[in-house]
């Protein structure tokens, strides 16, 4: 069963660019974004096509072909 908290999924990044609009949303900031980037073994957000808040909380990356 799915909790009130939980939400769907949101782009948080596209086409290496941080979605300002959606980190303000979800109280994230483009360094924390980054971050979890790294975490991933990407190096810079422009290597990213999307980046994708998931509503488990974690952060999923496609990066670019």
């Amino acid at each position: 069963m799915r909790t009130v908290l939980e939400g769907d999924p949101m782009v948080v990044g596209q086409d290496g660019k941080p979605v300002a609009r959606n980190l303000r949303r979800l109280r994230m900031t483009t360094d924390e974004l980054a971050e979890e980037a790294r975490g991933q073994g990407i190096a810079s957000l422009d290597e990213v096509r999307w980046a994708i808040a998931e509503a488990s909380g974690t952060v999923s990356f496609i990066q670019e072909g």
